[in-house]
């Protein structure tokens, strides 16, 4: 079996420690974003008698770890079995959001992200995936520090070649550029009638237990952004609510952990990125306009957004959490691959009240899983806010005995 460091130093062979852009920081918790794109010659001459090698999965598995998780907290775990090509994919109860995600429904939807990742990568370079799914029930998904049972297996990835493929490095690229943009966007740009019914249609096509909404009318996308703004309210009022976001939100000035968010993602700067993070803590009192504010942003960035979409499911199970998941990161995939950025509003998924109300207003009685708003920045430079942070891929390997 392969060693932890053994590991490492396969994942060196992929990273370009030399890769200058504008969104990657220097930093090391910054490295993951520099995965290098391999050619089919490259692929092809890792491989041993037509089967693919410890090498083919962690270069998946890179862009697994590059999918979004809800607050960034990278619960998902790999195991690797080349002998039978197949990475297994687990999530670590203890990155569970134990207030806002008490049911694990948001580490699920973050698995979903993660095998779509993998299959993308997979399938560019001729690879076929059936993935399989353990019976995990959502009550076994809470948040769990002790060690007894604290990895849970979802699912398993298997993998065969099939063909020489020349990867189309544009989709790589994509998925090396994905990034979740907090940002205002421009109002005045109009998503597309051909592009929403293309959204919906994969949807419908690829996961029936599934429904896309697609908001696009202004004085609907105002009554969702009210909804909005009293999910932001009650996150920021209620103490484990606040302090959990303030333990994952962090000042820019945090070189060290590599999980969690920035506040420059949020477009903060380094003062209110503080102050921020010390007032969810409750290390300081924030004033009441400064809760306004956040709360406000964020109705006036549904507001503004030229689409908010709404990922219902028909029926709660942990299959339709990981399926809405997929769902979101090809959708978020396509949209940026066309020019657009999405942002997640998780709090009206996870706030009751938020939640029931935001049904009354779709008249569903299907429950939200996934909620995400697309549009263009208003700025440029919030196109080039930089990556939100990663571990190295060989601190989220689990080993066997």
């Amino acid at each position: 079996m392969y060693t932890k460091e053994q590991i490492k130093q396969i994942v060196k062979k992929f990273i370009q420690q030399d890769l200058k852009k504008k969104d990657i920081l220097d930093e090391k918790i910054f490295d993951m974003w520099k995965v290098r794109t391999l050619t089919q010659q490259e692929f092809i001459g890792l491989m041993k008698n037509d089967a693919l090698m410890i090498e083919h999965l962690i270069y998946f598995s890179l862009f697994g770890l590059l999918a979004p998780t809800s607050h960034n907290t990278i619960p998902q775990r790999f195991q690797f079995i080349p002998e039978k090509q197949i990475i297994e994919i687990l999530i670590d109860r203890q990155y569970i959001l134990p207030h806002s995600d008490a049911t694990g429904r948001q580490a699920l939807v973050s698995i979903g992200c993660v095998l779509q990742n993998i299959e993308k990568v997979a399938n560019e370079y001729g690879c076929e995936v059936v993935i399989n799914y353990d019976s995990v029930m959502l009550k076994d998904l809470q948040y769990n520090i002790s060690m007894e049972k604290r990895y849970l297996k979802i699912a398993t990835a298997t993998f065969k070649y099939l063909k020489k493929m020349n990867p189309n490095f544009e989709n790589l690229e994509i998925l090396l550029a994905r990034k979740v943009v907090r940002a205002e966007y421009d109002e005045t740009v109009v998503l597309e009638q051909e592009t929403i019914e293309m959204m919906q249609k994969y949807v419908s096509q690829n996961y029936k237990k599934l429904s896309l909404h697609v908001v696009t009318n202004k004085m609907f996308l105002t009554g969702f952004a009210k909804i909005q703004e009293i999910a932001d309210r009650t996150v920021i009022e209620l103490d484990s609510f606040s302090r959990e976001l303030g333990n994952w939100l962090l000042s820019n000035e945090d070189v060290e952990n590599n999980l969690g968010m920035r506040g420059r993602e949020f477009g903060f700067d380094d003062r209110f990125s503080n102050r921020i993070h010390d007032g969810l803590q409750r290390k300081v009192r924030l004033l009441p306009d400064e809760i306004a504010g956040f709360a406000i942003a964020g109705k006036m960035a549904i507001k503004k957004s030229s689409a908010l979409c709404i990922l219902t499911m028909k029926e709660t199970s942990t299959q339709s959490y990981i399926d809405a998941g997929m769902a979101y990161e090809y959708i978020s995939l396509d949209m940026q691959q066309n020019g657009y950025c999405n942002a997640m509003h998780a709090g009206m998924t996870e706030v009751t009240v938020a939640a029931r109300m935001l049904g009354a207003s779709l008249r569903t009685i299907e429950k939200p899983a996934v909620i995400f708003r697309i549009g263009k920045p208003l700025k440029k430079q919030d196109y080039d806010r930089p990556h939100s942070s990663r571990p190295s891929l060989e601190d989220v390997v689990l080993y066997f005995d």
